[in-house]
């Protein structure tokens, strides 16, 4: 007997081949009462990324030839639930005293989150003193926590949000980062202030110039599932 797996979209074979020899299944004789024995087969499939939540059919056709020398081909067509295993986080400022920020972070997704680290990257516009990471740990789905940063603002924030990533990993054991921009207090330019109360006033014609930007790195892994298939092999009685 010969059986295959014919995967589409959203799933592919994942470190196997497609094709398995499985050599001769013997039949049994008895009562049609007596049900069907049945025999394992065993595949693991990798599943895309982008694929939606729900069930998602996916073919195993098997081959044989009986003892009259005939062959018989058949096709199994199954449904695999697919479970999107990522979750969301919103993240906004809570409170903010001096250069003391606590920041919210909710688990707004289905999902469990394991290993949650909160961090605030290098970025043009904020400075932050101390640690740059809070280790929460886990966080449930719906739930929330507090995380606590010194940051001060090196340039004028007017328009600008602090970039903010939440890393975790989710069910199925994969890392995964989210960026988020938290909205902040707009403020004056801190560093022009402070350079005019220490120094004299510029003359007049001096120019300043600066730049700003920000990089996201969006991190999409691929889960991977396994699934298990049943052949059905119906016994048949001998004809005497």
């Amino acid at each position: 007997m010969v059986v295959e797996l014919m995967p589409e979209y959203p799933f592919s074979i994942y470190g196997a081949d497609a094709i398995r020899e499985l050599g001769t299944i013997e039949c049994t004789q008895g009562d049609e009462d007596e049900g069907s024995s049945a025999y394992l087969v065993k595949y693991r499939v990798l599943v895309d990324r982008y694929a939606v939540d729900g069930e998602n059919e996916i073919k195993l056709k098997y081959s044989y030839a009986t003892s009259d020398g005939l062959q018989s081909t058949h096709v199994i067509t199954t449904d695999v639930k697919v479970l999107d295993p990522k979750t969301d986080f919103e993240v906004v400022l809570q409170d903010i005293s001096g250069n003391d920020a606590t920041l919210a972070v909710a688990n707004t997704g289905d999902n469990d989150a394991y290993a949650v680290v909160v961090s605030i990257p290098e970025q043009e516009g904020f400075r932050v003193s101390g640690i740059p990471s809070n280790v929460i740990g886990t966080l449930d789905a719906g739930d929330y926590t507090l995380a606590s940063f010194t940051v001060s603002p090196s340039t004028s924030t007017f328009g600008r949000g602090l970039l903010v990533e939440v890393a975790y990993t989710d069910m199925l054991g994969i890392r995964r980062t989210i960026q988020k921009e938290v909205e902040w207090p707009a403020v004056a330019n801190p560093v022009s202030n402070t350079l005019s109360s220490a120094q004299p006033a510029p003359k007049a014609g001096a120019l300043a110039s600066g730049s700003n930007g920000l990089t996201y790195i969006m991190v999409g892994l691929a889960g991977i599932v396994g699934i298990t298939l049943f052949l059905e092999l119906q016994k048949r009685r001998r004809k005497r």
